[in-house]
């Protein structure tokens, strides 16, 4: 994969998004795809957990994503709520 054109159409959605929106929806833009480079880099992801879990018998990635699955709902009731109750 050649990743000048993936880095130029990047650039040039944050220049749109920085003309077009707000600096803070273009600094967001850039925090999200500087994050998500990390765990790619990381091989962070859904698939990992079940390679090792399939190669080599460690269930400890499944579990976790589990684990994040299930704790969901209760971070998005309990903690982001954004109007006092």
């Amino acid at each position: 994969m050649k990743r000048l054109p993936l880095a130029a159409l990047m650039v040039a959605f944050f220049i749109l998004l920085l003309w077009a929106v707000s600096v803070r929806q273009a600094l967001l833009f850039l925090i999200g795809i500087g994050m998500g480079a990390a765990l790619a880099g990381a091989r962070f992801g859904f698939t990992t957990g079940w390679r090792q879990l399939i190669e080599h018998k460690d269930p400890r990635g499944v579990t976790a994503k589990l684990c994040c699955w299930q704790s969901r709902p209760f971070w998005r009731c309990h903690c982001w709520r954004t109007t006092p109750s």
